[in-house]
């Protein structure tokens, strides 16, 4: 007996695979909406936040309403 996650129907694989993102703390704007946000664009984001240059092969540009203060 499989006591895993039940299999994911066919239909739900198609589409978007949008996954819910959000950020908070200093440097990210009280109550702005971030607007579409790429997987790639994480670490860029979470650099500039740190002050330090994004991974050089990081091919993200940093989320433009989070800034670093």
């Amino acid at each position: 007996m499989d006591r895993g996650a039940p299999p994911v129907p066919e239909h739900r694989l198609r589409g978007s695979n949008r996954i819910p993102r959000f950020a908070l703390g200093r440097g990210v704007p009280r109550g702005e909406k971030l607007g579409a946000v790429r997987g790639l664009d994480v670490a860029a984001s979470i650099a500039r936040l740190l002050g330090i240059a994004p991974p050089a092969q990081n091919e993200g540009v940093p989320i433009a309403k989070i800034r670093a203060e």
